[in-house]
């Protein structure tokens, strides 16, 4: 459904059409970043690199050139999150079928050296998500 204000003509209000057979277009997502984001080193570089300096040869403004970068790293951005975020269930995946048969095959109070090594490096690692 789209709307918009018509022109009032000879009324002294403005009246607003509906057109509701059309399509609705969805506008854009807006950039959504989380905190930890900060730490990582992998979105650093892809902003440095990527970020182009202006350049008054080219013709145009700054706030145009300013614009293209942003998003251009938005895509980027977004990019590197699908991937990250990806890569993250996997791996949680993965710890919760190792803990399910550690459980399963062990007393669950009695883990070996080996699995409680494990339990801290995963712990540490959950930290970081």
């Amino acid at each position: 459904m789209k709307s918009w204000v018509a022109n009032g003509g000879l009324l002294d209000h403005l009246p607003i059409l509906l057109d509701i057979e059309s399509e609705s277009i969805k506008p854009p997502a807006p950039f959504k970043s989380k905190s930890n984001w900060v730490n990582e080193e992998d979105l650093r570089k892809i902003v440095i690199q990527n970020w182009e300096k202006f350049d008054s040869s080219m013709g145009d403004t700054v706030m145009y050139q300013f614009a293209t970068n942003l998003k251009r790293e938005k895509r980027l951005v977004d990019e590197w999150a699908r991937k990250i975020e990806n890569e993250r269930k996997k791996d949680l995946k993965e710890m919760k079928s190792e803990i399910s048969n550690m459980f399963k095959y062990n007393d669950p109070g009695i883990f070996a050296e080996e699995e409680s090594q494990r339990f801290k490096s995963w712990k540490k690692k959950r930290k970081s998500y």
